[in-house]
């Protein structure tokens, strides 16, 4: 019997997933990183905010 292979398997025997592009990963590294404190509240939401706007950015540039 022909077991089914997950997506990922399949993923990993044709090469892999396409990297995604540096700027998506730095964003993505820093969203992870992303946590509030207690010393700096407002940090927390300045960055979040930033993040955001780069996402628009990326959005906006992809759809052209």
């Amino acid at each position: 019997m022909t077991r089914m292979r997950s997506s990922r398997e399949q993923d990993e025997r044709r090469g892999g997933p396409p990297a995604l592009s540096p700027e998506i990963e730095a964003i993505a590294d820093r969203v992870r990183r992303l946590l509030p404190s207690r010393h700096d509240p407002e940090r927390f939401h300045v960055e979040k905010d930033e993040i955001e706007r780069e996402l628009r950015r990326l959005a906006r540039r992809s759809t052209r």
